[in-house]
C-alpha cells in the first residue's frame, strides 16, 4: 500500500507540473523562477509521508524515509524529460515553451539538462518538506525509539487545581484498573466542560501516550501559559508518571 501512495504523488507531482505548463519556470506565478520546482516537489512525496506517518505509527522505521529520495527522483526526471522534449532555448539561453530559438533537446542531452542544478535543489528541497512538517508533529516512543506514540487527549486542569489533579491521575494509571480509569477521566472531563465545542485555551492539559510497539505508556502534562504571560500552543510535554 505503501509504494500506491508514493505511486500516486509521483503521478499528482507530474499532473500539477503538466497542468500548471511546462517549463516550470514560467508557470504558477511566481516571481522566483525556481518557485514552481518547489510546488511540484512538494507533491512528489507528499501522499507517501502521509501514509506511513498515518498507518505506520507502532512499526516505523527511519530508513522509510528515505523512500522519498526515489520518489521525488523519479517525478524530476519525468519532468525534466517532459521539457526536454517540449521547450525551446533562445539565442541567450532562456528557455520557453513557445517555438521561437532552437528546440531545447537539439541543443543541450538531456543528462546535462537533468542535473541543472537550481532546478533539482528546489525540487529536492520541496520534495523533503511534507517529511519535516510530519515529523514534527509525532512523538517517538521514549522507551524504544521505534515507533511514534498515540496520542489521547484525557482532560483540562487549572493552575489552582493542577497539583491535586496530577496526584489523582496518578493514582488512578498506577492501579491498572481500566474500567475506573476511564471512569475517572470521564468525572474529569464533565467537571472541565471537556467537550464543550468553545472553551478558552487551559492552563494544563494532561494526555495519555501509548507506544503498540514496546508497550510503554506515559501520562503526560501539558502547560499551555504561566501566570501572567499570553496562552501559547507550543507542546511543552510533561512525564508524570509512566508504565514501561
Amino acid at each position: 500500500m505503501a509504494l500506491l501512495f508514493g505511486a500516486l504523488s509521483v503521478f499528482i507531482s507530474v499532473l500539477v507540473a503538466v497542468i500548471a505548463g511546462l517549463p516550470l519556470n514560467l508557470t504558477f506565478g511566481f516571481k522566483f523562477p525556481y518557485e514552481g520546482y518547489f510546488v511540484v516537489g512538494f507533491t512528489s512525496t507528499f501522499f507517501y509521508y502521509l501514509y506511513i506517518f498515518k498507518y505506520f505509527k507502532s512499526s516505523f522505521r527511519y530508513y522509510k524515509l528515505l523512500n522519498g529520495i526515489p520518489l521525488a527522483a523519479i517525478s524530476f526526471a519525468t519532468i525534466m524529460f517532459i521539457q526536454y522534449n517540449i521547450a525551446y532555448i533562445t539565442s541567450d539561453g532562456f528557455i520557453h515553451n513557445l517555438p521561437i530559438g532552437d528546440t531545447l533537446k537539439s541543443q543541450v542531452t538531456f543528462l546535462d539538462y537533468l542535473l541543472s542544478p537550481q532546478e533539482g535543489f528546489f525540487f529536492f528541497l520541496g520534495s523533503s518538506l511534507p517529511m519535516i512538517i510530519l515529523i514534527s508533529r509525532r512523538i517517538i516512543c521514549y522507551q524504544c525509539k521505534k515507533s511514534f506514540m498515540e496520542e489521547r487527549r484525557l482532560f483540562d486542569s487549572s493552575i489552582d487545581d493542577y497539583l491535586k489533579d496530577l496526584q489523582q491521575v496518578q493514582v488512578q494509571f498506577y492501579k491498572d484498573e481500566i474500567n475506573e480509569f476511564a471512569g475517572f477521566i470521564k468525572e474529569k472531563r464533565m467537571l472541565t466542560n471537556f467537550n464543550t465545542k468553545k472553551r478558552n485555551l487551559p492552563d494544563y492539559t494532561f494526555y495519555h501516550l501509548t507506544c503498540n510497539h514496546c508497550n510503554s505508556q506515559y501520562i503526560t502534562s501539558k502547560q499551555h501559559n504561566d501566570v501572567g504571560e499570553e496562552p501559547t500552543e507550543k507542546k511543552a510535554y510533561k512525564i508524570v508518571a509512566r508504565k514501561a
